[in-house]
């Protein structure tokens, strides 16, 4: 049968891992078939993509051994999309280094900077403190993966621009702490951006009652995610966990919408 090997093909007889390396005469550190890191004994089937890798090494097309650890279905899916993240606080972040990880491109846009009073739940570091966020967030995840399409963009977003900026963008997440920027963005879902996914955000301020999150589909192509009642303010603060937990779930949202039918849109 016909596998591929490190992204080339090879045929094979063998039926399970230990009997391939065995015919390769190879003992790799790390087996991962079809995104799943195993031992020696799982099976072999016709198609499947198998990596043999060392600990110690980076590979050439690190790009590949990234999303090796997904499943080849999902690597199809999110193939030709790229996500729109309209502000990369603590949110937008959280959520850009999450999709980095899956191997999905982003358009990141954001007209603010980093200052110390980021730090408690946003993706930078001291060292990012007066640069850009947008351009300080692409260096972190082209760290991750050197290969993804990043586009840094520093600018204020409003309704005269959205289009224009994410007009190659399969899902636009909007992950502003502004309340007039989340209506702007959500009115233009029915006019300029009606043929885009939105993923919007609402109620992620405090501590605890993680099981509170939800998510609601507002419109045909319109979803919120957030305990929908919870605001910062002094008594309830903004903090990296919960925010993080919102950040995580818009990600599964993306994936979970990319790897679903259009048909299947209508009940998510």
């Amino acid at each position: 049968m016909k596998i591929f090997i490190n992204q080339k093909e090879y045929f094979t007889n063998a039926k399970t891992l230990k009997e391939l390396k065995k015919e390769l005469n190879q003992n790799p550190e790390i087996l991962i078939i079809d995104g799943f890191a195993c031992n020696e004994d799982e099976i072999i089937e016709d198609g499947s993509k198998i990596f043999f890798l060392k600990k110690d090494e980076i590979p050439s097309n690190l790009n590949d051994i990234i999303r090796a650890r997904n499943h080849p279905f999902i690597n199809k899916s999110i193939k030709n999309h790229s996500i729109g993240i309209a502000g990369v606080g603590g949110l937008g972040s959280t959520l850009a280094i999450s999709l980095a990880r899956v191997g999905l491109n982003m358009n990141l846009v954001d007209f603010d900077i980093v200052d110390i009073t980021n730090l408690n739940r946003q993706q930078y570091q001291i060292q990012d403190i007066a640069k850009f966020k947008t351009d300080a967030l692409k260096e972190h995840i082209l760290k991750i993966n050197p290969n993804l399409n990043i586009k840094s963009i520093n600018t204020r977003l409003n309704k005269n621009n959205l289009f224009s900026i994410f007009k190659d963008c399969s899902i636009i997440c909007e992950c502003f702490d502004d309340a007039n920027s989340k209506k702007e963005l959500i009115d233009e879902s029915s006019k300029s951006l009606k043929d885009k996914i939105i993923i919007s955000t609402s109620g992620m301020a405090g501590w605890g009652k993680s099981l509170d999150f939800k998510i609601l589909k507002f419109s045909k192509n319109v979803f919120v995610v957030g305990d929908l009642n919870s605001f910062a303010s002094r008594q309830n603060s903004l903090m990296a966990p919960r925010v993080g937990i919102c950040a995580n779930i818009v990600a599964n949202l993306v994936l979970e919408i990319l790897t679903s039918k259009e048909e299947l849109l209508d009940v998510l």
